[in-house]
């Protein structure tokens, strides 16, 4: 495969983990209507929940990308499809409330391994002249996502129940987990290359 379909096809297969994270991202406010119908909670345990949820996302951002810089970027995305869907998909086995809201915690974890380093290989792999269509594709496919979520979540839940719902969710983490420990390791920064190359070129 040449660079340049390499580096198309990584692009491609971030902006599909955008697309497949950000459902992940927003499971709690789809789950949360349910939880306070199944099991009696009450707006500030909502709100804490969600609350949580953020919370740990936002630290774990920070910390998985200083991670990335240090080791195989992939590795960790896919490691994040992992954990999440064993997280999401578990919760069919149980009923106890309080452990489903640990379980949606470390999916939170799992969750928050994408975006710093997805964005990151997104302008990696991106030329100085195609970064804002390549960070607008990037970004149209994790909204996209999130509608895509939107309605089938409710027509699942309609039809099998949250339970099913979200191991049905669950299933195509693990399909790329696969994808991304498959796809080949950068060889080389291409930013980096284009401002070496950049810089050498006005030396006389």
């Amino acid at each position: 495969m040449s660079d340049k379909r390499e580096i198309k096809s990584k692009l491609k297969l971030n902006a599909l983990g955008h697309f497949y994270n950000d459902i992940y991202f927003f499971i709690i406010p789809f789950l949360l209507p349910l939880f306070r119908e199944e099991f009696g909670i009450n707006y500030i345990q909502s709100g804490l929940i969600l609350t949580v949820h953020v919370a740990l996302r936002s630290i774990f951002s920070l910390i998985f990308g200083y991670l990335g810089d240090k080791y195989e970027k992939r590795v960790i995305i896919a490691s994040g499809f992992i954990c999440s869907s064993i997280f999401l998909g578990s919760l069919i086995w149980i009923n106890n409330i309080h452990t489903i809201v640990t379980f949606l915690f470390l999916l939170a974890i799992g969750v928050s391994t994408f975006h710093p380093l997805a964005t990151a290989m997104v302008r990696e792999n991106s030329k100085s002249n195609q970064r804002g269509r390549n960070f607008g594709l990037f970004t149209a496919a994790g909204t996209s996502g999130l509608i895509v979520a939107s309605v089938l979540f409710g027509v699942f839940v309609q039809i099998w129940g949250w339970k099913i719902t979200c191991l049905l969710f669950s299933l195509p983490g693990y399909f790329l987990a696969y994808v991304y420990l498959k796809s080949k390791k950068d060889k080389k920064n291409h930013k980096a290359e284009v401002e070496k190359k950049t810089k050498q070129s006005h030396i006389p």
